[in-house]
């Protein structure tokens, strides 16, 4: 069967009823940051992260992290509690304060959504940022449904704000983005699995993953943007397990 979700709340449903399926536990893997980033750390060993309590945030030894960095929630939800930390001080003061900023925000998410106890403290990746709709389907090619380009307002900006996809983008990123795609479906068997993946490309053509959302799309409106700007309805193609003719469709599109 084919399954999707609209909202991560659903993730408690399907523990509850569908928790020895091969597709939840994967859906639990990709949700919690520091397991997913284990999996990966024999792909990227130049990596660093770095599990801890909130309640350990405090204890940590400054002089290892990697600064910049990246601290956020080992399970999370729509960039909350995600922060850029430049130095000592400023990590210093983003601890200090952060058991009050994630008690308020964890009223609003279950715990399979949001886990405002457990952190990850990881490298910050340099490059362009993508957001990107897809599915694998039975044979565990992956099927891209759109690719939108982030922009942000400065270095600090973790939100998500702006998403921008043009016939530009499709024809400089497609290719390269479809073959780490293929390389990324050998390491999981994700036959029929839609995903919503965020990472960043260095200017080389590295890529590394930020992170990826299990059995949903974009969400919150921003999935429309690739129906209005190729015609490509993501949930109509994931249902009927076609794929976008995209040398077609990029043909057509103007230059906006």
């Amino acid at each position: 069967e084919l399954i999707i979700m609209n909202a991560e709340e659903a993730f408690n449903v399907l523990n509850e009823y569908y928790a020895d399926a091969h597709v939840t536990k994967m859906a639990n893997l990709f949700k919690n940051k520091v397991a997913f980033r284990k999996c990966l750390a024999e792909s990227y060993p130049d990596f660093f992260f770095l599990e801890a309590s909130i309640s350990e945030l405090s204890e940590v030894d400054l002089q290892v992290l990697p600064f910049p960095i990246i601290l956020k929630p080992s399970v999370g939800y729509s960039s909350v509690g995600v922060y850029r930390i430049e130095n000592e001080i400023e990590f210093q003061q983003i601890v200090s304060e952060l058991d009050g900023a994630m008690k308020q925000s964890s009223e609003k998410y279950s715990a399979d959504v949001l886990d405002s106890n457990t952190f990850i403290i990881e490298s910050y990746i340099e490059g362009q940022e993508f957001a990107v709709d897809l599915y694998f389907d039975i044979h565990n090619e992956p099927v891209i449904l759109n690719i939108f380009a982030r922009m942000f307002k400065d270095d600090q900006d973790m939100s998500d704000r702006i998403y921008y996809t043009s016939k530009q983008v499709l024809q400089d990123y497609l290719a390269p983005i479809t073959n780490y795609l293929t390389q990324f479906g050998k390491l999981f068997d994700l036959k029929k699995m839609p995903l919503h993946i965020e990472f960043r490309m260095d200017d080389k053509g590295a890529i590394v993953p930020i992170e990826v959302n299990p059995l949903r799309f974009a969400g919150a409106g921003t999935t429309e943007l690739g129906d209005f700007a190729y015609g490509v309805n993501p949930y109509d193609y994931f249902f009927d397990q076609r794929k976008p003719n995209w040398p077609l469709l990029i043909e057509r599109m103007d230059n906006q």
